[in-house]
């Protein structure tokens, strides 16, 4: 989510990775330790920030034990449809905050306030990293500002990301990556094929999982030294190299701080992670696991797998090796490149009318935002319908003549009908601030739309939206993480993704007989399913060692897991939102 610049990254990145659009009007305004600066227009936005952040500087400041010497500037940004954010300590401390909330379960979902938490994930970074003392801070009185003289910038990648993953992880509120679902299934299946060595995290890694390595590992270590050390451990480490006047030595800070150097931490460490992880990997063994089998092998985020029918699955590969790429398998297994694509693209299939994909362009040098495409069957051309219409995800009606969309625009989420051209229609439903509708998809009669939801207080949900009343109705209504919900083809239930039982599993909604039934059991997790009918095999998303891949199981019966009351799923709470 951060990027940690060093004199020499404005070198090899293009100058655009971090710019802001210089045609906006943009205004400032000042607190007692921040300018915030904003685009005309975004002004509630702007005071928004400015509260949370001096919020985030009383409660981070006195932990860390620093405060910079000049106000720290804040950039809001709405210049990509994907969140973001990052941190420099020079010339002057400044992070530009990409205000996109996230809509997925990418690891970001956990959540009470986005910017809340991604202020305390880059207010940690300019803290952490302008912090200076001892004989740092007497060189800098003379030299300035000068990027050698930041300590805590010359550390591994996995120390710098790790705390501030640390800090926004609040186990209390149920938020933030450290305490998140989605972190402890990647540690899980970490733990079950082997800990990473020190020497591995250390550097930037193509193996998975790539570059959220830092973020992980990081976390669990800052995670172990409080359990094991105390928080004040953590306080000290900080201290003792904020005096450290040579790069990387992070072994003899570890030494001065807790006699030991770094690799008999990452000894003690991994034997950490074992015992928090394997009797759950033993635990989920001993049940009996429900899972399908792997049709593909490409690992890393290879998603959005929907079936048509038996004779037709489409996926979006995006492996390691090869250029990400639209795939169809057909009725003998065999599968087929369509076309190339773009990262972090989405799709939706329609039977007639073929492949509804978003995914994100250049709108101009500045500017990065979602547009819809289509791609017909047997065809491999795509055919552009939006110029920078920001649409996230979007699903084809049930006689392919409309598309439903989400547009978010300056972090507020609105339902917007399209014809199969990409012409806006109308807007059917605005969210307020801090709600966001993600992974629409639209029932077989037209009168229906199934989304997840995130509402401030009540978190991520599924919820049913009438579209000729305007009104949603609550199918889940808890504080677990409820997500990608698909309709079957005749509209009476839906699959969906959630980590009610602390792991992300396959459920089915049965809606006439408000019915909730288990269909997955997986060590892993399992992700964004499509099921033709309750008779039909069962594809999802599957995460693994090495990332993600798409998995039929033939036979998905499940186990009755829930009952229905009023409506509204009623099962224990695992963690509560304020």
């Amino acid at each position: 989510m951060v990027k940690i610049i060093l004199a020499f990254t404005f070198l090899i990145v293009p100058h655009v990775a971090f710019a802001v659009d210089p045609t906006h009007n943009w205004k400032s305004i000042e607190t007692d330790h921040f300018y915030i600066h904003f685009a005309e227009g975004s002004h509630g936005l702007a005071n928004k920030t400015a509260n949370i952040a001096e919020n985030v500087h009383s409660k981070l400041s006195p932990v860390i034990n620093w405060t910079p010497e000049d106000k720290t500037h804040l950039v809001i940004s709405d210049e990509a449809d994907q969140p973001n954010g990052y941190a420099i300590p020079f010339p002057f401390n400044r992070s530009v905050l990409f205000i996109a909330p996230p809509d997925t379960t990418n690891s970001l979902e956990d959540f009470d306030d986005w910017l809340d938490t991604l202020i305390t994930h880059e207010y940690t970074h300019i803290l952490h990293l302008d912090k200076n003392t001892g004989a740092a801070s007497r060189l800098r009185k003379i030299f300035g500002r000068h990027f050698l003289l930041f300590p805590n910038l010359f550390q591994p990648g996995w120390l710098i990301e790790g705390l501030a993953t640390y800090h926004e992880t609040d186990e209390a509120q149920g938020t933030g990556r450290g305490q998140s679902s989605i972190f402890k299934m990647m540690m899980r299946m970490e733990v079950e094929h082997g800990i990473k060595p020190v020497s591995q995290v250390n550097v930037r890694l193509r193996s998975w999982p790539m570059g959220t390595t830092v973020y992980l590992y990081g976390v669990h270590f800052y995670q172990f030294i409080e359990q094991r050390y105390g928080s004040q451990a953590i306080d000290a480490l900080i201290d003792n190299y904020s005096n450290n006047v040579i790069p990387f030595a992070i072994n003899s800070n570890a030494r001065q701080v807790l006699n030991k150097d770094i690799t008999e931490l990452w000894d003690e460490f991994e034997g950490w992670l074992k015992q928090k992880y394997q009797p759950q990997i033993r635990g989920l063994e001993s049940q009996g696991l429900i899972k399908g089998e792997a049709i593909t092998e490409n690992g890393y985020s290879t998603r959005d797998v929907q079936s048509l029918n038996k004779n037709l699955t489409y996926y979006l590969r995006q492996g390691a090796f090869k250029y990400q790429a639209l795939m169809a398998i057909d009725s003998k297994g065999a599968h087929k490149e369509i076309t190339e694509i773009h990262g972090g693209a989405r799709m939706d299939v329609h039977k007639e009318k073929g492949v509804l994909l978003a995914q994100p362009e250049y709108c101009d040098e500045y500017n990065r935002y979602y547009d819809l495409y289509i791609i017909q069957h047997g065809s491999d051309e795509l055919k552009r319908i939006t110029e920078c219409g920001r649409y996230r995800s979007a699903s084809w009606s049930a006689d392919g003549s409309q598309i439903i969309a989400v547009h978010t625009d300056k972090g507020i989420s609105q339902l917007h009908v399209l014809n199969e051209g990409g012409e806006k229609l109308s807007v059917v439903w605005q969210g307020k601030d801090n709600e966001v509708i993600a992974q629409p998809d639209w029932s077989a009669n037209g009168r229906h739309i199934v989304a997840a939801i995130f509402r401030p207080g009540a978190g991520w949900n599924i919820e049913l939206f009438d579209i000729i009343k305007k009104q949603w109705q609550k199918i889940t209504h808890d504080s677990f993480i409820d997500a990608q919900p698909e309709f079957n083809e005749a509209g009476d239930s839906f699959v969906f993704s959630s980590d009610r039982d602390g792991i992300y599993n396959i459920y089915r909604y049965e809606l006439k007989q408000k019915k909730l039934i288990q269909l997955t059991r997986v060590k892993g997790g399992a992700f964004q399913p499509s099921q033709v009918s309750k008779q039909s095999p069962l594809y999802y998303v599957g995460y693994g060692a090495n990332g993600t891949d798409i998995v039929k199981l033939d036979k998905a019966t499940g186990l009755i897991n829930g009952t229905i009351k009023n409506g509204t799923v009623k099962q224990k709470v695992k963690k509560a939102y304020l």
